[in-house]
């Protein structure tokens, strides 16, 4: 994820892209009058959809991806090491739009903290290369 948040500006057409306009591109086939809704049940500022993304936050980064991502409709997040590389408000997003998240993820991590603020149905922990419940 960590790596991904910053692909959310590839170019420096995304720098003074909206986030209105960069969903209508990476989510053709949404309806881009849900985008306020979304927006709102994602608890992130409808001021934002027309801000350029080089002023949006990380935190907010993380959770626009996610939201990008739930509007592609995937239904299964990777995630190794998430909190690599993010800010405190960037980690609690993150940990925020994982408990929203209405599919499946399998994610990898050290940091203890983060893994007790994400709501986890299944455990495993894998100590001298050998997996054990937790």
């Amino acid at each position: 994820m960590n790596q991904e948040h910053e692909r959310l500006i590839q170019s420096e057409r995304d720098k003074v892209r909206s986030i209105f306009h960069k969903a209508l591109a990476d989510t053709p086939d949404f309806d881009p009058e849900r985008l306020p809704f979304v927006f709102h049940e994602a608890r992130l500022p409808l001021d934002l959809l027309d801000t350029p993304l080089r002023f949006v936050s990380p935190g907010e980064r993380v959770r626009i991806l996610l939201l990008l991502l739930v509007l592609r409709r995937v239904n299964f997040l990777i995630l190794d090491e998430p909190t690599n590389h993010l800010d405190l408000e960037a980690i609690e997003s993150l940990e925020e739009a994982l408990n929203a998240f209405p599919g499946n993820i399998l994610l990898v991590s050290h940091d203890r903290r983060f893994l007790e603020s994400v709501h986890i149905d299944r455990t495993l922990v894998m100590e001298e290369g050998k997996f054990s419940k937790e």
